[in-house]
């Protein structure tokens, strides 16, 4: 169980870029953009660092196709 309310935003940030990821790969670009956005927004410090990287790199990513 999640105990602290970084562990739970890491969470959240993580669903919300599989999410994304997924509807990426489907060709739904609106709900990946919107999903991999709502990662991006959440506050964890360090802990959140790879997933915010990540999605970046996947909104970047579908900007150019």
């Amino acid at each position: 169980v999640l105990e602290t309310s970084r562990e739970l935003n890491g969470f959240k940030a993580w669903s919300f870029y599989q999410t994304g990821r997924l509807s990426s790969l489907t060709g739904d670009k609106v709900q990946a953009k919107q999903f991999l956005e709502k990662a991006l927004k959440l506050e964890g410090g360090e802990t959140l660092e790879e997933v915010k990287l990540l999605a970046s790199y996947l909104l970047l990513k579908l900007g150019k196709t």
